[in-house]
């Protein structure tokens, strides 16, 4: 799956966003849909309660990195810095 489908920030600002919590449960409902984190996810959905997010990494206020020019260039988000074309 393309990473604009639930990121779709990256190819108009700086930011490539946060997706809706309804649009993870759209493709959820069917892709790993027996996996724990996302019964859980589809759970809170279903309470209509907060889900607890807990943020794994966070680029330094200083960096800038638009994703405008990795989009044009056709890069993959999941290619690893060290690989080369």
């Amino acid at each position: 799956m393309d990473c604009q489908y639930c990121h779709a920030g990256a190819r108009r600002g700086a930011a490539a966003g946060i997706p809706s919590v309804d649009r993870c449960v759209s493709c959820h409902r069917v892709t790993a849909a027996d996996r724990p984190d996302i019964q859980r996810l589809a759970g809170s959905v279903a309470a209509q309660t907060p889900i607890p997010w807990v943020r794994v990494f966070k680029v330094p206020e200083y960096v800038c990195f638009p994703h405008k020019s990795h989009i044009r260039a056709e890069v993959k988000c999941q290619r690893r810095g060290d690989e080369r074309h």
